[in-house]
């Protein structure tokens, strides 16, 4: 499974806006990546391991994290029983990321993916897809190395929520299109999904504020945190996350 960063999916890439070029190297490139799970803060870090642990579900089976970041997922994935292959377009991510054992690791750009079809068992897509105009092209090109029956788990940002709101304001404050996030309805993820083929099995919205703003709440408040977003309609969360099948 040797990555091809050549190949560039040109079709795919002919038609991607400058902005998403833009955005795609300036992760590539980013730094202080030890504290890039700090800033979203503990109560954040513990919501969607717990979110994440029960729509992986168990293994066995051939599971890609892409991208994988710093690698905050690994330990999970190994520990539920699947065998991992993590894969990130930044090297920096990576650098940080290869201090796991027991994974395999790659440099690979989910615009071109260089996986062999039906490769996969489960794919983890977290907080990538909302920085593109178009996250359903990402998830239709990884969905052709899911085996049959595989599943997906991804995330979006809702529109209309806290975080939502504050983008307004910041797009304004801060015209800058390559740090542009997008905002998508439950309503709309799902009919997109099923025109790829893929099946909702599972929702989940959580958050009622902007994730980082957790890093400054105490433990003792996450029971309120959890009960408190009960109390809100899921559409106006923050994230949603996804659990779809390959049909």
């Amino acid at each position: 499974m040797k990555p091809d960063l050549d190949r560039t999916g040109a079709e795919y890439m002919s038609n991607l806006s400058s902005p998403a070029r833009s955005k795609r190297e300036a992760w590539a490139t980013r730094g202080g990546t030890r504290t890039y799970i700090q800033e979203m803060g503990r109560y954040a870090l513990h919501r969607d391991e717990k979110i994440v642990r029960r729509m992986l579900g168990t293994g066995p089976g051939k599971l890609l994290d892409v991208p994988c970041g710093t690698g905050r997922f690994l330990n999970v994935e190994k520990e539920l029983g699947f065998t991992v292959i993590a894969a990130d377009y930044s090297p920096t991510m990576l650098s940080t990321a290869l201090e796991h054992g027991n994974v395999g690791f790659l440099r690979a750009d989910v615009f071109a993916p260089p996986f062999a079809p039906e490769s996969f068992d489960v794919i983890l897509v977290l907080r990538l897809l909302f920085h593109y105009a178009d996250p359903m092209s990402i998830i239709r090109s990884l969905a052709e190395s899911l085996k049959p029956g595989g599943r997906i788990i991804f995330d979006t940002l809702n529109s209309y929520s806290t975080r939502w709101a504050a983008s307004q304001v910041l797009h304004r404050l801060r015209p800058d299109p390559a740090r542009r996030l997008h905002f998508k309805r439950p309503c709309d993820i799902e009919r997109e999904t099923a025109a790829v083929n893929l099946k909702v099995v599972e929702r989940e919205s959580a958050y009622l504020l902007p994730t980082r703003a957790y890093r400054y709440l105490p433990r003792l408040s996450w029971p309120c945190l959890e009960t408190a977003e009960a109390l809100v309609p899921a559409n106006m969360r923050v994230l949603t996350y996804w659990h779809v099948c390959k049909e």
